[in-house]
């Protein structure tokens, strides 16, 4: 036998009801079109975002321009006060230099949280793109290419992206914007000394920016492909497991895994004698 509900719960219904705004049913257009009607490069990415990187590019310029300041106005303390010996220079000297510290943490707090945000966002997009490019293949594809690789294009692979375009891009405006600043101010101290120091360091960095360039194009794509084959192999042996079991294949497969992960640690180590040449060669 049926009962009606209580009329106290039926009027908080209705009355729960008559607050939900109306929403239109969602329109979903199933087609094989793809999203991209050119190539896939990296400006086209970013494109549409172009508002936002000009925003980071000026918070990084004020940035790097803040953090600079400190040895040019040690340099004028030293010049117009220390040697003279006269306090007013000093005094004025040090409050520019802690107004530019202030400056240049608080520009720098805004351009983390500002580029971080707009990182995720980006990943985002590319998870999507790649996730919707994925539903577009045929089963061919899948029935050809091992699954891991797939996953390792999602997950590694994207994570990577989003090291470049949180912090590899910041980094490379910042390291441009000081090039250019303190060769600016060399000129402006010193011409002819300014430009014994750019003709004996920059075809050194050229040289040596040429060299990494191939060493970790060529090191990099070798770790990418390592760990493509770690997760590979290890999806394919949680897939399995019951064949596993049932053959007794158990040591097998941990020899070869061991072998599969032993490959990779080669290639990262490979990565880091690269980065190890580069980084103290660039100091020195």
């Amino acid at each position: 036998m049926n009962q009606a509900p209580p009329v106290e719960f039926d009027q908080k219904v209705r009355a729960v009801l008559a607050r939900e705004p109306e929403h239109a049913p969602a329109e979903v257009v199933f087609d094989r079109r793809p999203d991209f009607k050119h190539r896939f490069t990296l400006w086209r990415f970013l494109r549409p975002q172009w508002p936002a990187l000009v925003l980071g590019v000026i918070l990084v310029a004020v940035e790097t321009v803040a953090q600079q300041a400190g040895p040019l106005l040690t340099q004028r303390a030293i010049d117009r006060g220390v040697i003279p010996g006269q306090i007013g220079p000093v005094v004025h000297a040090a409050g520019l230099f802690v107004i530019a510290v202030i400056v240049g943490q608080s520009v720098t707090r805004a351009r983390i949280a500002w580029t971080g945000r707009l990182g995720q966002r980006l990943i985002k997009r590319l998870r999507v793109d790649v996730f919707t490019h994925l539903q577009r293949l045929s089963q061919s594809f899948f029935t050809e290419e091992r699954i891991g690789r797939v996953l390792t294009r999602m997950t590694s692979d994207i994570d990577a992206l989003q090291q470049l375009l949180q912090d590899g891009i910041v980094n490379l405006v910042v390291q441009a914007f000081t090039l250019v600043i303190i060769t600016g101010v060399l000129f402006a101290m010193n011409a002819e000394l300014a430009l014994v120091v750019v003709a004996a360091v920059v075809p050194v960095m050229i040289f040596l920016t040429l060299w990494f360039r191939g060493a970790s194009d060529r090191t990099y794509n070798t770790v990418r492909e390592r760990i493509a084959d770690v997760l590979t192999d290890l999806q394919e042996n949680l897939a399995g497991v019951r064949q596993v079991i049932g053959f007794n294949r158990q040591r097998y497969n941990e020899v070869a895994h061991r072998n599969i992960v032993g490959q990779h640690r080669d290639a990262k180590v490979g990565v880091g004698r690269v980065q190890g040449i580069y980084g103290p060669s660039v100091d020195a």
